[in-house]
């Protein structure tokens, strides 16, 4: 018996959970010395009854679980609850009992109490990170996928839905063979292919044929790996940057009309002085010929072409001072 009790004392000892026996009224008979690691003293705890320590919220589900064990010698396999600890706070912990019999009758229970607190809360974090992570993946603007190694969708967002012309559940199992045209396709496919073979990321700058109509796209693509580093996919985010695009063609046509229109104005300016002086000078010479003289002819001329000249000279001034520079999409239209 002395060899039991030692044998027994060691592996109480040993362990990192709190080891308890209890009579079939609930009543503690003995606990281990990790008792502490809740604030009590083991002997204080003694002839307590174990409902006096679990939370309110918790007390009828511990009630009915023991009743049930002692009523039919089994207990469940898991017992989760929380456990009052000597400040006031609280412990999740999962308890672990057995029915110990004799003369084939319950005598009384025993059970192992582990703390998993912090594992619980680790679980919570990480419910809460995934919780996060979904929301920012299912709202974000810009359009994120996740692709396998052959190229077919895993999962994607709203977004890339919207570009695509589908649903994220629906491009599931699909390839961009299936919404671009072949060349496109397989340009999609050499860059993901560069991605997964160099495990580098990529960022690049795209225009696509989307079903919905061509965009311009900001393709950022980075490799997915497992937890041994091994590349198993593909991520990818995608901006539509159509809209950027036009901006910065509208504000490079303006900066071309500024730069015409500060060349433009002063030779316009200077155009005009010549013509002025030629059709002055010109209309001396008429003024003083005799009606019959041959050279009149040729003078007046020389004063209707200056006119003319004079004409187009007023057109240049108006586009020098506004010049209407035509996008190429415009010219495409025209």
């Amino acid at each position: 018996q002395r060899e039991e009790d030692n044998r027994f004392k060691t592996i109480v000892s040993s362990t990192k959970d709190v080891i308890y026996t209890a009579d079939l009224q609930g009543r503690l008979t003995f606990i281990s010395p990790l008792a502490a690691d809740f604030g009590y003293a083991p002997e204080t705890l003694l002839n307590q009854t174990v409902t006096e320590f679990a939370h309110p919220d918790d007390k009828d589900f511990i009630v009915k679980a023991w009743e049930n064990a002692v009523q039919t010698g089994r207990t469940l396999p898991i017992l989760p609850y929380r456990l009052r600890r000597k400040d006031g706070t609280y412990a999740y912990v999962e308890q672990k009992s057995g029915v110990v019999f004799r003369d084939g009758r319950p005598a009384y229970i025993t059970g192992v109490i582990r703390d998993v607190t912090e594992q619980k809360k680790t679980e919570l974090l990480l419910r809460e990170s995934e919780t996060m992570m979904r929301m920012v993946f299912d709202t974000a603007a810009d359009a994120i996928f996740i692709k396998d190694m052959n190229g077919m969708y895993v999962k994607a967002n709203k977004a890339c839905a919207d570009l695509m012309g589908s649903t994220p559940e629906a491009m599931i199992g699909h390839t961009d063979s299936d919404y671009f045209p072949p060349e496109a396709a397989a340009e999609v496919f050499r860059t993901d292919s560069e991605v997964a073979r160099s495990g580098k990321t990529l960022s690049l700058n795209n225009h696509h044929p989307f079903p919905g109509g061509s965009r311009h796209v900001n393709i950022i693509k980075t490799p997915l790996r497992n937890v041994r580093g091994e590349t198993i996919g593909l991520l990818g985010i995608a901006r539509d940057i159509t809209d950027l695009k036009r901006m910065e063609n509208e504000l490079a046509l303006t900066r071309a009309a500024e730069a015409v229109s500060s060349v433009a104005r002063p030779m316009a300016h200077d155009f005009n002085n010549a013509l002025a002086a030629i059709n002055g000078y010109a209309t001396l010479i008429d003024d003083g010929l005799a009606g019959d003289n041959p050279i009149k002819t040729e003078i007046s001329q020389i004063i209707k072409a200056v006119g003319r000249a004079a004409e187009l000279m007023s057109k240049f001034q108006d586009f020098a001072r506004n010049p209407n520079i035509k996008r190429p999409e415009d010219k495409e239209k025209k």
